[in-house]
């Protein structure tokens, strides 16, 4: 089967998201960084793909390229689409699976006869993925004369088998997971069995996790190969979760397979239920290590309260969600267990404040637990953290006065139409056009059926039942009250027809440039490319954003660098830099902010006239147009 490569995977996935948006050949070379003709070729192969699907990517000279309407897409397509792996990756991660499972050296010429390839083709394969294995403990043995084996400690082998299993078969469902033997199938009716029996809360990406995470432990220990888990690890475990399910598990796989758990297995299998929240951790008051955690969890969050101006610790809800959350993935950080979040790409581009502030309490985290952390625990924590700011949203609203002089019914309609089309609108008053005369109005959005000499700048004259140009008038006052990308934008700061090899390059350079000009402090500077470590700045669309963890900003502004040919920037091209140095404790404008610049990506024909841009003057034309 004809597989898609990350380009024409984007390319597909642009035109679903945006159907039946029309895309131009040189707008999809442009977001690609290929030429027109290799496009069109693109396009000849995905719809060979598609066609199983009943789709088809239609193209007409003079025009441009679309997908029609669509109401929703085949669930297989979309579970493709949405894994991040080539044919390529997944063959390489298949390499290292072959050798994580052999418990001897093994010539790199038996690798390459088992895959069909050259030896040199498997060494590259086999290096790509080096850092990957040191990130578990794992190391790779090359040895003259014997060969090549990956050694390490048992459980972190396995838990790098369950990584590469999660990657190739990331998306499917339960159901549909694929196995070659039916130890697969024998393990998933029981996990599932264990599930309803004490009718544990799951999800999918939970079931999959632990089906994963039980099949691989029952082959490596049918080959022999058992976990040695320290006393005192063991003794920690015991003490902090309910053994019982994991007891009652362990005997029907003993029974299953006539293996046996002894208590590293015990243990390691506990800690597997934890980390996917199928088990909790002992809730006993006396129990001091809870203590410990919610002290620590209480801190983290006064740090995040501070930074970000916000009030999460004074939210019941949100904190006993985010302890119960923290506590088992903490558990997961130390034994470097790995979940998927299926909204990871989602909460990245549209809950941009949420996904920052998640990062700001990953690293807070990791000061004082030194685990590694993944995107994924970031982007379940942004989950949180994106609840509790849509509860303080009231905080954000529009305070609006309704001067009317119309019978009852009609203020009623006119009330609920406002309500309705302007949830952003608090209404906290409503008055006589008589009364206006005497009120003193601070900053309030007035919006009036009838003309009255008491007017400010915020003022909107409106028919009581509401038109479609009155809703435009509305909306226009709404927008202007925001924070605008223009106002930060400065001369000084700003450099188009730009040169640079790498994203270090161009962040150095900007960070540079922020602190000579005295926006900022050398910690901001050093700390923009700190914050790459956690997840990438590129937001698709030829656009980063990169920002600082920490840091002074004397004064809020935004670098723009608009560079001369794009750059690879860890997952996409990037041409449009926006360096970001604002203020976190007003999260409206961090919020704004995000908003104006993703809307840039979202509109081919205006990236393409910033990007051609030459002067600051030009771009900034463009800008205030948005």
């Amino acid at each position: 089967m004809t597989m898609l490569d990350n380009r024409q995977k984007y390319i597909l996935k642009l035109l679903i998201h945006n159907s039946p948006q029309i895309f131009t050949s040189s707008d999809l070379a442009l977001l690609t960084n290929v030429s027109t003709r290799t496009i069109k070729n693109d396009i000849a192969v995905i719809n060979k793909f598609i066609e199983k699907y009943d789709l088809v990517i239609k193209s007409q000279p003079g025009k441009g390229n679309w997908i029609d309407s669509l109401i929703g897409i085949d669930s297989d397509l979309e579970r493709y689409l949405n894994t991040s792996l080539d044919s390529d990756e997944i063959l390489d991660y298949q390499i290292i699976q072959e050798l994580i499972k052999e418990r001897s050296y093994i010539s790199v010429e038996e690798i390459a006869d088992r895959f069909f390839l050259s030896s040199s083709s498997a060494l590259r394969s086999i290096d790509k993925l080096t850092s990957e294995l040191n990130k578990f403990g794992l190391k790779i043995i090359k040895k003259p004369r014997y060969g090549i084996k990956i050694i390490g400690e048992e459980q972190d082998k396995r838990l790098m088998l369950v990584r590469i299993q999660m990657l190739t078969q990331f998306g499917k469902e339960v159901e549909d997971l694929e196995t070659e033997n039916s130890l697969f199938d024998n393990v998933k009716s029981i996990i599932l069995g264990f599930i309803d029996k004490f009718n544990l809360p799951t999800t999918s990406e939970s079931i999959k996790n632990l089906i994963t995470y039980v099949s691989i432990s029952v082959e490596r220990l049918l080959a022999g190969n058992d976990i040695e888990f320290p006393s005192g690890d063991i003794d920690e475990i015991t003490k902090n979760i309910d053994m019982s399910y994991g007891r009652y598990l362990s005997d029907k796989i003993e029974n299953q397979f006539n293996v046996t758990f002894d208590d590293s297995e015990l243990a390691f299998l506990n800690i597997n239920l934890l980390a996917n929240n199928l088990v909790v951790m002992d809730n006993e008051e006396s129990n001091s290590s809870n203590d410990i955690y919610l002290t620590y969890i209480y801190k983290w969050v006064n740090k995040l309260d501070y930074t970000f101006n916000t009030n999460f610790k004074e939210n019941r809800s949100f904190m006993h969600f985010l302890t119960q959350h923290i506590k088992p993935m903490l558990i997961r950080m130390k034994y470097k267990i790995e979940v998927t979040n299926p909204w990871l790409d989602e909460l990245k581009s549209y809950q941009k404040l949420a996904f920052e502030m998640a990062i700001f309490l990953v690293s807070e985290i990791m000061n004082d637990f030194q685990y590694p952390v993944t995107e994924n625990e970031i982007a379940f924590l942004a989950i949180h953290i994106g609840a509790g700011l849509e509860k303080d949203k009231k905080q954000n609203s529009f305070d609006t006065i309704i001067i009317t002089d119309v019978d009852s019914a009609t203020i009623s309609l006119l009330r609920s139409r406002l309500e309705y089309e302007f949830p952003n609108i608090n209404i906290t008053r409503m008055m006589t056009g008589e009364a206006s005369l005497e009120f003193e109005f601070t900053n309030e959005l007035i919006i009036t059926t009838s003309r009255f000499n008491n007017v400010t700048s915020n003022t909107v004259l409106v028919s009581p039942i509401l038109t479609e140009q009155d809703l435009k008038k509305i909306n226009l006052k709404l927008t202007s009250k925001r924070y605008q990308l223009s106002d930060f934008i400065k001369q000084d700061i700003f450099f188009c027809s730009m040169e640079f090899s790498n994203k270090a390059e161009a962040i150095n350079f900007m960070g540079n440039k922020l602190q000579e000009y005295n926006y900022v402090d050398n910690n901001f500077a050093t700390s923009l490319m700190d914050r790459e470590e956690y997840s990438t700045t590129a937001i698709g669309n030829l656009i980063a954003i990169p920002h600082a963890l920490s840091g002074n900003v004397y004064e809020e502004a935004i670098g723009v660098i608009i560079l001369k040919e794009p750059i690879w920037w860890d997952t996409n091209f990037v041409q449009l830099i926006f360096t970001i140095a604002l203020n976190k404790k007003n999260s409206e404008i961090l919020t704004n902010i995000y908003e104006q610049i993703l809307s840039i990506g979202d509109k081919t024909e205006i990236l393409k006239e910033i990007i051609q841009t030459k002067t600051y003057d030009e771009f900034l034309k463009i800008i205030l147009e948005l």
